[in-house]
């Protein structure tokens, strides 16, 4: 018989770890640390000089917002005046004939566009169309929606003219118009100033502002200054440690029949209209993100939680889920007519015990896979994933799970049933290699875990606690950013570097204590 490998793991003294990097943030006795600009401080800079800043994510997504808007002006800005001064007067020197025969509506809808937008812009509304509206152009069975088909087929000579005018304005580019609208120093198109100080406030920029801006704008950064870590790579090594997290939860689950390991379990709010949790709905609603699903690995179990607690109060999904049966219902017969009861299953022809008042299943662990644990880690794990764990289980009386196949449970996450075997407990420092070092353990509550294929090294963790600090430390403060486009470099107080670390520590000891932490037990594990 082959021998099972089972995928060890280590709990980690994350507090001690903590303990760790604030000595090597504190070893220098320096009252000072330096760091190099780089690109990812680029627009954290430029945000903060035109007036946008703050560590707050509010203020990102404001700044993405206003350039996000700026770019559809501009870019349907682009395409109106094309339109108006290229593509009409070569229209009206057409036969009607032709016009009768390939855009009998042109005229009325180039004039919708126009008039709908420029009405918009009268009555100061937010402008969301850019140059998508312009796609009603090429409308009906003949171009199908593309406009360039219309534009070649009737006016085969101004299709490059086309094509410059809908060639869409860059993010980079937006935001270098941007800083030339706000320090008036761009008068050519009125329409678009008038419209981006409504937006963006009518103060101009000072000349010191206008000159960091810019300057920031033009920086070069040293190709070694940048991660030679693609996305790809990052999503490789997030989707194996996904895969041993879920292997791992087997090894120790996989021979309780009531007991199911759940990956990448979704978590969506109900909205007031219709029946949300309907089965045949969500699998409309969410085929692509299960077919992701299905992607990844043969047999792979996922669902969706559908909960009434409000959106920004939870997460978008939980890399692995332990689901635990909780009451058996009896089995439910199909009729006669080979129809099926809505809730139940044709996979192997068994019932699904799917009715939501006879059916319910306990949550028994949650987790959160990381390819590295680090202070980065660690501070979106218990500052985001905990705390919508922790909203779920207040809405643990009407919390449902959707199974991908149809299947549903109401859901609780509350272990009181003496019946119920707990979830295991994980000795600190103890390696595991089997269930059976789990057997005689005993626990209550609901388990948190972050698991992890390595431990970022305290030194490395110290450099990047001093790369979020010095970065926040620009986004506060204007002179600060001032000065760092002026030097290069960013000098920011070994103390606050310190004092974050302290602030994320004592955030990690209120969460390991189970009693402050709604009886939610945590544990950090790293492969071993």
């Amino acid at each position: 018989m082959a021998t099972q490998h089972y995928v060890e793991v280590v709990e980690i003294d994350i507090l001690q770890y903590l303990r760790n990097v604030r000595f090597e943030l504190e070893k220098s006795n320096l009252p000072t640390f330096v760091r190099k600009i780089s690109e990812p401080n680029r627009k954290p800079l430029i945000r903060t000089i035109l007036g946008c800043g703050g560590d707050k994510s509010n203020s990102k997504v404001e700044f993405n917002n206003r350039i996000r808007e700026l770019r559809n002006r501009i870019d349907y800005d682009r395409l109106a005046e094309y339109t108006q001064t290229k593509l009409l007067p070569t229209l009206q020197r057409l036969d009607e004939k032709v016009i009768s025969e390939k855009v009998p509506d042109l005229f009325s809808v180039i004039d919708e566009i126009l008039t709908q937008n420029e009405s918009a812009t009268l009555e100061k509304k937010k402008f969301n169309g850019g140059a998508s509206v312009f796609n009603k152009m090429g409308s009906g069975r003949r171009y199908r929606g593309i406009v360039s088909d219309m534009i070649k087929d009737v006016a085969p000579d101004i299709l490059e003219d086309y094509f410059k005018a809908a060639e869409p304005i860059g993010e980079w580019e937006a935001i270098e118009k941007a800083i030339l609208l706000w320090s008036n120093q761009d008068d050519d198109n009125g329409e678009v100033n008038d419209h981006f100080h409504e937006c963006w406030g009518k103060d101009s920029l000072n000349e010191e502002r206008t000159n960091a801006a810019f300057k920031c704008l033009r920086l070069v950064f040293s190709p070694h200054a940048e991660s030679s870590f693609s996305s790809y790579e990052g999503k490789l090594n997030g989707f194996e440690t996904e895969q041993l997290c879920v292997q791992h939860l087997e090894d120790i689950h996989g021979d309780d029949p009531d007991v199911t390991v759940l990956e990448n379990v979704y978590v969506n709010t109900r909205t007031q209209r219709g029946n949300n949790s309907s089965p045949s709905v969500l699998r409309r609603k969410n085929r692509q993100q299960f077919m992701g699903n299905e992607g990844k690995q043969k047999g792979t179990k996922t669902g969706i939680i559908w909960t009434h607690i409000p959106r920004h109060n939870t997460c978008s999904e939980f890399d692995a889920v332990v689901v635990m049966m909780h009451n058996k219902a009896s089995p439910v017969a199909y009729p006669k007519n080979n129809t099926k009861k809505e809730g139940t299953s044709s996979i192997n022809n068994k019932s699904d015990h799917s009715d939501v008042n006879n059916v319910s299943e306990m949550i028994t662990e949650v987790w959160e896979a990381k390819h590295v644990i680090s202070p980065s880690t660690l501070f979106d794990a218990f500052t985001k994933k905990l705390p919508a764990l922790h909203a779920l289980m207040r809405d643990k009386q009407t919390s449902e799970l959707l199974y991908q196949n149809g299947n549903k449970r109401a859901i609780f996450f509350e272990s009181n049933d003496s019946c119920i075997p707990p979830p295991p407990n994980y000795p600190a420092g103890t390696t595991f290699q089997s269930k059976e070092m789990l057997e005689n353990s005993s626990s209550s509550g609901v388990l948190f875990g972050l698991f992890g294929l390595k431990l970022l090294p305290p030194s490395n963790a110290a450099d990047q606690i001093r790369a979020i600090v010095a970065s926040e430390f620009v986004m506060r403060d204007l002179q600060a950013a001032l000065r760092a486009v002026d030097t290069g470099v960013i000098e920011v107080s070994t103390e606050i570097a310190v004092q974050k670390v302290v602030k994320l520590g004592n955030v990690l000891a209120e969460s390991l204590d189970a009693e402050k932490n709604c009886g939610v037990r945590c544990i950090v594990v790293t492969h071993q």
